[in-house]
């Protein structure tokens, strides 16, 4: 198989399935292994670990951060896209980059949109 790469079944042809050629293959386990070992290194030396003693220190800052007139007019901006046809998620990030909660964003499209609720068929 020049070119390919084997399977158990030899199903694979080149450029599809199983990785474009063998040193691709190679390429993309390497790669994959690199991650696999800078994600973990990452959790162990994460701060989740005891949240109860970093969390309040990396959420200090964020009341002087954030601007509450900013945020309520990203959150107005964000009503009246989403009451019109035009594109919600610019505005979304806008608001989350003002430092708008999830809540504050979910309140704000619930309030054009509604909340879902089942009829029951009995």
């Amino acid at each position: 198989m020049e070119g390919g790469c084997a399977t158990t079944n030899g199903r694979c042809k080149k450029g599809f399935g199983c990785g474009w050629n063998a040193s691709f293959g190679l390429v993309r386990h390497a790669l994959l292994e690199r991650l696999s070992s800078a994600l973990q290194a990452s959790a162990d030396a994460s701060p989740s670990r005891n949240a109860q003693f970093y969390q309040p220190a990396l959420l200090a800052p964020l009341p002087e951060k954030r601007d509450n007139m900013r945020v309520r007019a990203c959150l107005d901006a964000l009503k009246r896209t989403a009451a019109g046809d035009g594109n919600t998620m610019p505005d979304i990030l806008d608001a989350v980059r003002a430092y708008a909660t999830l809540g504050e964003v979910c309140d704000a499209l619930r309030e054009v949109f509604g909340s879902y609720q089942e009829t029951s068929l009995v």
